[in-house]
């Protein structure tokens, strides 16, 4: 079973150090299996979108394992006569447009674009959009509709999916790759919207980590024949391709991750629905990814108590795990209301199952650097349990900083670990840990913290039930760490920050 990777890229970006060359996205190939991408150089999205192209076509003739993606910025206003002639010329099979991203700063609704697919649409080809920029999803099916044109949008993620779900049922032109479907179930309930002839696989490498998306199609409840349809079958029919020049003794890598025992510091438990679509949740999924997963111990905190309400969420999560051993509880604390949020971790401390504090910046609308952020950490601190923070606002890696060092004996995890620097800015407090949960598998992310702090202060974290494990496990595998690093990372430095027992899973 061979694989066909419809979003990839290669190049570089002006504005943050990375590793996108044409030489790491064929090595990622090699390493997983992809039989062939169709790829286009970054020069055509930042800078000349003509040289571009050019750019694109010769690494497609010197690689032939690469398929040639074309870009037109709308912004440009200039030669689309020319560039059309190239594209055509150039035996392009997609063309990509960034409506509302990468300084295109265009809707699909203006009348340049407009005059940009309009002269796409003689060409037939295909055109591939990000549905990351959620009010562009029903303009684009609505363009591309009416002048019978094919679209592919990718990285669909939960917060994106539901207005994707129905641009799909609406237009059946409309199809969507895998990348960033990072939610329990998500292939399956968007098989039921859009069927599994419209999905292609799609992994967004060199930016993303492949082997997250690859992990969910190989864990996803498919049949063989469903899974080869998402592989490659739909993108060799969608871009009119030949099988034969693909090279499909390139074998798909499946599932990778580490299998040896995991301590999840990172969950969330949910009795009722999610506010995402997330049709699998709840106490027996996690149960189900514990089991196919080798997880002895998850630590969650309640999905409600962060959207909602804290007391009301908390007394929910007591309830839930009261019932399952490996089930641990984070006291959801709130900012806004540190009488009571003392009251909360008093209150539960008093079970061995609470094991910590939860605090997301995020929903209680309160920057790490505030003041309010201050107060509750002088609490927590003050009751000598961890604490797992999802941060936000300006400077809140160094105001982590500080409040690691005001309480040097208090342990912080810092939930999806940051972006790559997050390890340098915090390697001088020792008790400080990262976990690299996230939708967007960022490569890179955990090297540098490796690189920055060792494997003795990172952790793992799956954000279930948001999140699917194996997803999150496909990032940690393609960070290359050793046998000894997984060991620590996935489960010793969990146990002894958590002070864990015999018999504690």
């Amino acid at each position: 079973m061979f694989a066909l990777d419809v979003n990839t890229f290669f190049g570089t970006l002006p504005g943050k150090r990375t590793d996108y060359r044409l030489g790491t996205l064929l090595d990622l190939m090699e390493q997983h299996g992809i039989a062939a991408a169709l790829s286009l150089s970054l020069r055509g999205v930042h800078d000349d979108h003509v040289a571009g192209n050019a750019e694109t076509l010769a690494a497609c003739r010197a690689n032939p394992r690469l398929i040639p993606v074309a870009t037109i910025n709308p912004l440009r206003g200039l030669g689309l006569e020319a560039d059309l002639e190239q594209i055509k010329a150039g035996g392009f099979r997609a063309v990509r447009l960034y409506a509302g991203e990468a300084f295109q700063d265009m809707s699909p609704d203006s009348l340049s674009f407009q005059r940009v697919l309009q002269g796409l649409a003689p060409l037939g080809l295909p055109i591939i959009a990000s549905a990351t920029v959620k009010r562009h999803i029903a303009a684009l099916a609505r363009a591309t509709a009416d002048l019978g044109l094919p679209l592919l949008f990718v990285e669909t993620s939960y917060d994106a999916q539901a207005e994707v779900e129905e641009a799909a049922r609406r237009y059946p032109q409309v199809f969507v790759d895998t990348a960033r479907l990072a939610t329990p179930g998500a292939l399956e309930v968007l098989a039921g919207a859009v069927g599994y002839d419209r999905m292609l696989y799609g992994s967004g490498m060199p930016r993303y980590a492949p082997q997250a998306s690859m992990n969910v199609i190989f864990q996803a409840d498919l049949s063989d024949e469903q899974r080869a349809q998402i592989l490659a079958g739909n993108a060799l029919r969608l871009f009119g391709l030949d099988q034969a020049t693909i090279q499909p003794q390139h074998e798909a890598a499946k599932f990778r991750g580490y299998i040896g025992p995991k301590i999840d510091v990172h969950a969330h438990l949910h009795a009722d629905n999610y506010r995402f679509p997330i049709a699998a949740a709840g106490a027996d999924v996690a149960l189900d990814h514990c089991r196919r997963y080798n997880i002895e111990i998850m630590i969650a905190s309640s999905a409600p108590g962060i959207f909602y309400d804290m007391q009301a969420g908390n007394r929910e999560l007591k309830t839930i795990i009261d019932a399952h051993l490996q089930f641990r509880g984070y006291v959801v604390t709130n900012p806004n209301f540190l009488e009571e949020s003392c009251a909360e971790m008093d209150t539960y401390y008093r079970f061995d199952n609470f094991v910590g504090a939860k605090i997301h910046c995020e929903y209680s609308h309160q920057p790490t650097a505030g003041p309010k952020i201050r107060a509750l950490f002088t609490e927590i601190a003050r009751r000598g349990r961890p604490v797992k923070i999802h941060n936000d606002g300006p400077g809140w890696a160094e105001a982590i900083r500080d409040l690691a060092q005001a309480h040097p004996q208090l342990a912080i995890i810092i939930a999806h670990g940051g972006p790559p620097g997050t390890g340098r800015i915090v390697a001088d407090v020792p008790n400080v840990y990262l976990e690299f949960c996230s939708s967007a598998p960022i490569r890179g992310v955990i090297q540098d913290a490796l690189k920055a702090i060792g494997p003795e202060r990172l952790l793992f974290g799956s954000d279930q039930d948001l999140l699917h494990p194996g997803f999150v496990l496909g990032t940690y595998y393609d960070a290359g760490l050793t046998p000894e690093q997984e060991q620590m990372i996935m489960y010793t430095n969990a146990w002894r920050l958590f002070g864990f027992g015999a018999g504690a899973g």
